[in-house]
């Protein structure tokens, strides 16, 4: 049986691999994503996005940054907000049309213990 993170994780590549099959045409770009690099402050890394594009990053809980991505669509971004035990969705926006969601979820260490 899987626990809950492991679902997650599992329904998150699922609905990657079926968002990147029902992308058509020739366009060899892929999603834009954002990814954790540090919980506290809460620090994401956002790929994939049109180079040089302005991002608005919006965090529930958060404040809100504008950045720009670099010439290989790549930024980092602190928003503080969160503590690791807290969860939250963030989207990232850019003026090109890019776009990425993330929910990040609690530290497993915060997790309540699961009753048998």
């Amino acid at each position: 049986m899987l626990r809950p993170l492991g679902m997650v994780l599992l329904a998150a590549v699922a609905l990657g691999c079926s968002a990147g099959s029902a992308v058509g045409g020739s366009e060899s770009r892929s999603a834009a994503s954002l990814q954790v690099v540090k919980r506290v402050p809460l620090t994401l890394k956002g790929r994939s996005f049109r180079p040089a594009e302005t991002v608005r990053v919006v965090a529930v809980g958060a404040r809100t940054r504008s950045v720009h991505a670099n010439q290989n669509g790549t930024f980092v971004v602190t928003l503080g907000g969160p503590d690791r035990c807290s969860s939250t969705r963030v989207l990232a926006t850019g003026s090109s049309g890019s776009q990425a969601i993330l929910k990040v979820l609690p530290s497993p260490a915060c997790l309540p213990a699961r009753t048998p």
